[in-house]
């Protein structure tokens, strides 16, 4: 699913000659299907409307660089702690659509919990896919 959502978001600045509402109806469409979240999506996709109005962006280009630079600046300025109780068990959710990494970043939030003492039991939640529990 990630890799189909970079390359749909490819797709969506290639070939276009310019930035009207359509496109950018279908970028947020994008965004939301590849698990921005609704208000991060609009929220990005108006701040694209509006610098395009005003700064003149007019080119897939400028409107993706701009883009890019949107999302790293929400990405620096969101810094959460992972605050466990003090006493085990502890217990942490991961949600998302099927293919953007949710195993990995669990895998990885798993060997990090480790490494800072921490015991760590994972079950499985998507017994509907093939292999699920095995990974």
């Amino acid at each position: 699913m990630l890799r189909g959502f970079f390359r749909r978001i490819t797709q969506l600045f290639s070939g276009r000659g310019r930035i009207d509402e359509a496109f950018l109806a279908e970028l947020e469409e994008t965004l939301i299907e590849g698990d921005v979240g609704v208000r991060t999506a609009m929220n990005l996709v108006e701040r694209l409307r509006v610098d395009a109005r005003s700064e003149g962006l007019s080119t897939p280009e400028q409107v993706r660089d701009r883009l890019i630079a949107a999302v790293a600046e929400l990405m620096r300025d969101e810094r959460s702690e992972l605050r466990l109780p003090a006493e085990p068990p502890g217990l942490i959710l991961v949600v998302g659509v099927n293919g953007t990494g949710k195993t990995t970043t669990i895998a990885k939030l798993a060997h990090w919990l480790q490494g800072r003492g921490k015991r760590v039991l994972l079950a499985a939640g998507d017994t509907f896919r093939a292999a699920a529990i095995d990974q």
